[in-house]
């Protein structure tokens, strides 16, 4: 069942050098009994180069794919009794 879709967006980072940096990409979210979070990570790589102008411009890759994360929500069982 897919209860929906969030996005998040990250602060912007500001790049004074050229250069490759690497990023991982993963949830913070604790697991309890009840939700159970995605455990998986993604890479990324942000390069930045030096254009004609003088200017650093950014090309982002997403080496392990777009990153999504898929949790999950069990509810607790309720056992019903009824006693006489």
């Amino acid at each position: 069942m897919k209860c929906g879709k969030g996005t998040v967006e990250f602060p912007e980072i500001c790049f004074t050098e050229p250069g490759k940096y690497t990023y991982t990409i993963r949830e913070t979210t604790q697991t309890n009994e009840c939700w159970l979070t995605d455990n998986r990570e993604y890479r990324v790589v942000v390069t930045i180069a030096e254009n004609s102008n003088g200017c650093l411009t950014a090309v982002v890759e997403y080496l392990d794919g777009v990153p999504e994360f898929v949790n999950r929500y069990c509810p607790p069982r309720v056992i019903n009794c009824c006693c006489e």
